[in-house]
């Protein structure tokens, strides 16, 4: 499936009466061909933690009816490993048309705009102003592949096979708590078994 909101061209709106922090949580599983700074990070699991304030929610002026928060910050964890500082900008889109929301970066290959990285998020009319518990998609979408996310470990070139489980979840007013190592295990496996099962399909 081709990515739902390509590229995100932001447009001001009204913000909330009193601006909310919020921690924005993803989780799931590198593709098959990942690296961090030349180092194979191939099939293993992350978590890409992000904070941002609603008074920073815009819309996209193409397509219609998306939602944009813009990352305050963010840090990458893999494999259980440090938290990196993600370098390149970030932000979550919700596009309420299709009721789906995801991660989206900015690159040197995208210039101003930003592109899908992580979607398929399954959460209805959603503008930033309430919590969202973890959802998980058994199908999440890493999309738009070769991306290269600049961290402060080095750059992260995500590369390979784009469907694989993930969560996402959202706190307003509060510190998100990153999924325990055991569901990123999880996660992995899942993974693993997702891959296996296409190349036991093209066997028989």
């Amino acid at each position: 499936m081709k990515a739902i909101a390509t590229f995100l061209l932001a447009t001001p709106i009204s913000t909330m009466a009193s601006a909310v922090p919020v921690t924005l949580v993803y989780a799931g599983t590198l593709p098959s061909t990942s690296t961090l700074g030349g180092a194979s990070v191939a099939n293993q699991p992350f978590v890409f933690t992000a904070t941002a304030d609603t008074a920073n929610v815009t819309t996209a002026s193409f397509p219609a009816g998306v939602f944009l928060l813009r990352h305050d910050s963010a840090t990458i964890s893999i494999n259980g490993g440090p938290a990196l500082t993600v370098l390149s900008a970030s932000e979550t889109f919700s596009n309420t048309t299709v009721d789906i929301v995801g991660l989206a970066v900015q690159t040197a290959f995208t210039g101003p705009n930003f592109l899908d990285l992580f979607s398929r998020f399954s959460v209805t009319d959603y503008d930033f102003t309430t919590s969202v518990p973890q959802i998980t998609n058994p199908t999440a979408q890493i999309v738009n592949l070769q991306q290269v996310l600049a961290t402060s470990g080095g750059d992260l070139i995500i590369s390979g096979p784009n469907s694989a489980p993930g969560t996402f979840q959202a706190t307003v007013g509060a510190t998100a708590i990153p999924p325990p190592p055991t569901l990123l295990l999880s996660l992995a496996g899942l993974g693993l078994l997702s891959v296996a099962s296409r190349v036991a399909r093209r066997g028989g």
